[in-house]
């Protein structure tokens, strides 16, 4: 077993999915991940890597090196903006001028929490 199917594992497992499931998301061959385990593959191309590593919500160093750190509860690693469009709109490609003004609003209204509690 290599290191980077070790470490892409761990990954899938922090994220509560199997490697063979990721890989059927992904629309991968689940060979791959089983090509990696048996060590008839060393590496993966810096295209599928990087898909894995984004699909995880890692970066493709950590699953090369295995240099993840615990991340804290409810912060998930690697959050992009369009993960944050997507779950407030339903959809990734809003526009960034409704999204900013979205944000600004949150900001707004976490210091007006803040405050309260005060």
């Amino acid at each position: 077993m290599t290191d980077l199917y070790t470490n892409i594992k761990a990954a899938c497992a922090a994220q509560g999915i199997s490697p063979s499931a990721m890989c059927l998301r992904l629309g991968m061959s689940k060979s791959t991940m089983s090509d990696l385990k048996a060590g008839r593959k060393k590496s993966l191309t810096s295209e599928t890597l990087t898909r894995i590593a984004e699909f995880l919500h890692v970066t493709a160093d950590e699953l090369l090196c295995g240099t993840a750190q615990e991340k804290p509860a409810g912060k998930p690693a690697g959050l992009r903006r369009e993960d944050i469009k997507f779950a407030v709109f339903g959809d990734p490609d809003v526009d960034d001028d409704l999204m900013e003004d979205v944000m600004a609003l949150a900001r707004t209204m976490m210091e007006q929490r803040k405050k309260k509690g005060k």
